[in-house]
């Protein structure tokens, strides 16, 4: 039995998923290392002439608006009270405190070096996990994976390096608090109840995030000083962008790769992004690229790339971004069933299977074709 045109199958009440195709994979890796690498790039123009937190709040609800109304479309069950209490909470972190103050950062920061900051997400996980009740200690080669990261985050913002005179470390540290509260948004999103369907949950916490941003977009001043005679095209085009290709297009992809394939592979988005975001600023923008800063970035992204390896490994680190299980509905009950045959992959995103308990749901897809 076929679900209509998701390749979704059934066999015994029990859903799995084909292997998708090459180019659907390609396309989709294109959409999270390319367009959401340029995100920073997109920000950066946008909050030219338009004020970072009321942009960030009114694409978030535009962006959640289409998620939320594309999933009930599609079936999705009408969220309950503590769903939407879970929403609140989550977007409090992740758009309020995380997209909000990369934006704010933004002002004084480079899009590039906003890029390398954000990508220290992975490394905070670890660092919470470390030291959450029963946490994990992490091994020799993570710990000195987290020093070498932070490091390059410290090179990186270096006031002695001569092309980093414009980089504020206010604006750095707002930009790093931000990842921080990325980091603890998706810790508490994997284990808070949310509504199965992936994008109704996303639209869900970006229609909260966004209405919370309002509150210090208005207190700040914001709508004062919007006026549709000083927005710039170049702005109201960037803030397209961020809408319809990174927060609608981009997202979605990346949520359809965490049901597709192994979240390790989908993880390696954090060390691609900040190389475009980089390649894209100095190369669009103009923005300094000096030597010091082309190693604090190696040092960092390489750390990235320790951390992560050495720890998704084991099934307790989540992906940097929405850290959340990928399960799929049955056609007909709704309701989800393990599946474990040898022949199919386990997929539950940044989480152990045996921890997930056996009265946990997860659904499994065949591994694309070599």
């Amino acid at each position: 039995m076929v679900t209509r045109d998701t390749g979704q199958h059934e066999v015994g009440g029990i859903s799995f998923v084909s292997p998708p195709s090459r180019p659907q994979i390609i396309a989709a890796f294109f959409a999270v290392y390319v367009l959401w690498g340029m995100t920073f790039l997109g920000t950066r123009y946008a909050i030219e002439t338009l004020p970072p937190l009321l942009m960030v709040s009114v694409r978030s609800m535009i962006a959640g608006g289409v998620l939320y109304a594309w999933a009930r479309l599609r079936g999705a069950s009408r969220p309950s009270a503590d769903q939407w209490k879970v929403a609140f909470i989550a977007g409090a972190f992740l758009i309020l405190m995380a997209q909000g103050g990369v934006a704010w950062g933004q002002q004084t920061v480079p899009s590039g070096v906003a890029a390398v900051l954000v990508s220290t997400i992975p490394m905070w996980i670890l660092v919470l996990e470390w030291f959450r009740p029963s946490g994990r200690r992490p091994s020799v080669a993570v710990s000195v994976g987290l020093l070498l990261g932070f490091s390059g985050v410290l090179l990186l913002v270096s006031p002695w390096e001569s092309g980093a005179r414009g980089i504020s470390l206010l604006g750095a540290a707002v930009v790093l608090f931000a990842a921080l509260a990325w980091a603890v948004g998706s810790l508490y999103t994997r284990s808070a109840e949310k509504p199965v369907s992936h994008p109704q949950a996303a639209g869900m916490q970006l229609l909260a995030g966004g209405v919370l941003l309002l509150v210090p977009a208005i207190a700040g001043g914001d709508l004062g000083a919007v006026s549709p005679g000083n927005v710039s095209i170049t702005s109201l085009l960037a803030f397209l962008y961020l809408v319809v290709f990174s927060s609608v297009v981009a997202f979605s992809a990346y949520m359809w790769l965490l049901g597709v394939c192994r979240a390790t592979w989908v993880a390696t988005y954090a060390y691609v992004n900040p190389v475009v975001a980089v390649g894209v600023g100095w190369a669009v923008a103009g923005e300094p690229l000096t030597g010091r800063m082309v190693l604090a970035m190696v040092v960092a992204i390489g750390a990235v790339a320790l951390v992560t390896t050495r720890t998704t490994s084991g099934g307790y680190l989540p992906p940097p971004a929405m850290a959340s299980p990928c399960c799929l509905e049955t056609a007909e009950t709704g309701k989800q069933r393990p599946v474990e045959p040898e022949h199919l992959v386990p997929q539950a995103v940044g989480t152990n299977p045996k921890r997930l308990g056996a009265d946990r749901d997860h659904v499994c897809v065949r591994p694309p074709s070599e």
